[in-house]
């Protein structure tokens, strides 16, 4: 018996070594890539030392950031994301390129599991959930972790079936604010837990089981979960943590009574109360509404053609 204890002692510690070894392996092969798409970002932008004109990006997009007001002023440049087949033929070829050298990209394809690995490796997960990342253009799902100074959302479906979510990401990662893509050619991602400013529960498909979180870099996250106890058990776990940007926001009274007295603008009050009603950008079904606001009080009949009612 006790040779049989020993066998099975030694080959669990070779087996051990042997998923550490995996780990380390997937962890420094997902880094070097991530270093890669760096390097070449800074060599061959429009200023760059290697810029490549006919390699260069034709399009611009909206950029996901917001400003203190919400608003999302700011364009960045983008890839075309949709196929040869949806432009007419008289549109050039030069026009649909792809990023400089990114055939080294192609080969290697990372599963949640591996991507799961690495997180496991890297920091002590404290909190794991399945969820739906909802964006104006998918609904992602995944898993999201919670770990000791990062939130990941691991996708389960990669950038190919989804290719309107990776000039988000792209756009997120350029930013620098501890954003970071798991794996540049998937939907998985991570953020600082420090970085949060702000969360919000959210109804998703008239239910409410949704969570929003804002970030002092001006992007916004908002996961929907498969029950309402998943959500309220990552809320209360966030707000448990000791957040050094979190702010809690006014309520409507409070709100209300600034733009009574002046410090606050119609536009400022009116998203503040769309962000109050559960109204979000990155849900279509709830976006933001803006009504009427009438500035004249005299005339019996108003003209909504005319600016001065």
């Amino acid at each position: 018996m006790e040779i049989t204890q020993d066998v099975i002692n030694l080959q669990g510690m070779e087996r051990k070594r042997y998923l550490e070894h995996l780990r380390f392996t997937q962890c420094l092969e997902l880094r070097t890539k991530h270093l890669w798409h760096q390097l070449i970002s800074q060599l061959t932008h429009e200023y760059g030392v290697w810029f490549e004109p006919l390699s260069y990006p034709k399009f611009w997009e909206l950029d996901p950031t917001e400003n203190p007001q919400r608003e999302r002023r700011r364009l960045q440049r983008s890839y075309c994301l949709m196929g040869k087949r949806f432009f007419q033929p008289e549109v050039p070829d030069e026009v649909l390129v792809n990023p400089p050298l990114s055939y080294l990209f192609d080969a290697r394809h990372y599963q949640s599991v591996n991507i799961q690995t690495v997180l496991y490796h890297n920091e002590k997960i404290e909190y794991q959930c399945r969820c739906i990342n909802v964006t104006p253009n998918n609904e992602i799902r995944g898993e999201l972790l919670v770990g000791t100074t990062r939130i990941y959302f691991v996708a389960d479906e990669q950038i190919s079936t989804l290719k309107k979510t990776k000039s988000i990401n792209t756009a997120m990662s350029t930013i620098g604010y501890n954003y970071h893509s798991l794996n540049d050619d998937s939907n998985s991602f991570s953020f600082a837990i420090d970085d949060i400013c702000e969360m919000y529960k959210r109804r998703y498909m008239l239910k409410d089981l949704a969570l929003e979180l804002f970030f002092t870099n001006g992007i916004t996250l908002m996961v929907a979960h498969d029950s309402n106890n998943d959500r309220e058990n990552l809320y209360r776990l966030l707000t448990k943590r000791t957040l050094i940007q979190f702010k809690y926001g006014e309520t409507v009274n409070e709100i209300q009574a600034l733009w009574k007295q002046g410090q606050m603008t119609n536009f400022d009050y009116l998203m503040q109360l769309n962000k109050l009603a559960g109204r979000t950008f990155l849900d279509l079904m709830q976006y933001p509404v803006y009504p009427y606001i009438v500035a004249s009080y005299d005339n019996p009949i108003l003209d909504l053609r005319s600016s001065s009612s």
